[in-house]
């Protein structure tokens, strides 16, 4: 009985034993590989995210910062102060000019000399609509 344990049953053992441990190291590997190709989404995710989550913060200070600035050129205009309401239509004319909106002013060197036309508070339109035409 000694030699049947030692001859057949400790090699028999031993390869269910073998293949059992190869089993494992193929299981881990797969679940190994799995884990990492879900690493890598979730990785391309948060960039996803992060790049968004950048854009939404730029785009609510530019939104933010529109507001301040309209908010103080409506309160320059309406003040009783001359040169906060030159100050407020100079900034209009800036910020028009680097929308590349048209902007009227004086014809030949009188635009260099007078100063921005101060509109007074009361009259300011809600809404401007100004159309131009070039000759064809």
């Amino acid at each position: 009985m000694g030699d049947f344990f030692k001859n057949v049953m400790v090699p028999a053992i031993t390869v269910v034993t073998a293949l059992l441990a190869a089993w494992v190291n193929y299981s881990v590997s797969t679940v190994k590989s799995d884990l990492d190709l879900q690493k890598a989404k979730l990785d391309e995710q948060q960039a996803s995210l992060n790049k968004l989550t950048t854009e939404r913060n730029l785009r609510k200070f530019d939104e933010d910062l529109t507001f301040r600035v309209y908010d103080a050129v409506i309160t320059s205009l309406k003040a009783n102060d001359t040169k906060q309401q030159q100050a407020a239509s100079a900034l209009v004319i800036v910020m028009a000019e680097s929308f590349g909106a048209p902007v009227m002013l004086p014809a030949g060197n009188a635009a260099s000399r007078s100063p921005p036309t101060v509109i007074p508070a009361l009259s300011l339109p809600d809404t401007v609509l100004t159309s131009w035409c070039t000759a064809a």
